[in-house]
């Protein structure tokens, strides 16, 4: 009975052995922490993971970011065999510029070509890209400068063209613009005429003059006042439609 013991005690110790010898360590890295580590369609880890395997052949797949439309995918096939115990393969994505709108899903073309939806990354190969959303103004973004994420605003169609009805474009602008430098030009005129007739009574002491200063004077503050008025309106107006 005793030797019964050993004889299992031994084969438990060998099988353990035999288990241990067959079980590796499988280290899978990347450049980006973001990214999704499946093993066998399994999620490992994020960035990196370490899992312990056996001997065989196992499916590696990597996801960049699984909230990008059109990130990066790693597809990769690695077979473990009695070659060490830690076997360690590294992934490094394409750097690529992150391309958000607001609103977002605007179409991205390269060439004339749709390329992706928004949000979206860029390779950096691609330098000038043009983006096309309904109702909202096309625009082009060169991206050999940029950053690593690039955010742009849309800019709504209705806000173009209500632009271009604002008050600059209506035909009250050049006829305030046109009055505000004829009352400038009339204030100007009677203050000179003002100051003459003022002249012409300090050398000759004639009071019938200063009627004329006074006469003058009034119409230069009058001309003054509405143009203050005038340019009161603009500023008002100018503010207004930059809202």
């Amino acid at each position: 009975m005793r030797h019964c013991r050993y004889i299992l005690l031994l084969f438990i110790l060998i099988v353990e052995n035999i288990v241990a010898q067959n079980l590796y360590n499988l280290v899978v890295t990347t450049n980006r922490a973001e990214s999704s580590i499946y093993i066998d369609n399994e999620l490992c880890g994020s960035g990196s993971c370490i899992i312990s395997v056996l001997e065989g052949t196992y499916l590696i797949t990597v996801i960049e970011n699984h909230l990008i439309w059109n990130a990066q995918t790693i597809i990769d096939t690695i077979k473990i065999s009695d070659a060490g115990h830690n076997v360690v393969k590294e992934y490094h994505f394409k750097n690529k510029v992150r391309l958000t709108t607001n609103p977002f899903d605007a179409s991205v073309y390269f060439n004339n070509k749709f390329f992706a939806y928004t949000p979206c990354l860029v390779p950096r190969g691609i330098k000038l890209i043009d983006i096309k959303k309904e109702n909202y103004r096309y625009q082009s973004k060169n991206l050999e400068n940029t950053g690593n994420i690039v955010d742009i605003d849309l800019t709504p169609l209705e806000k173009i063209k209500n632009k271009d009805d604002s008050f600059i474009s209506s035909g009250w602008f050049p006829v305030l613009l046109g009055t505000a430098c004829a009352l400038g030009a009339a204030a100007a005129y009677y203050k000179l005429e003002a100051d003459k007739n003022f002249d012409k009574y300090y050398k000759t002491n004639n009071r019938n003059l200063l009627e004329k200063v006074d006469k003058y004077d009034m119409y230069s503050g009058v001309a003054f006042g509405l143009l203050q008025i005038n340019f009161g309106y603009l500023a008002y107006k100018f503010l207004f439609d930059s809202q």
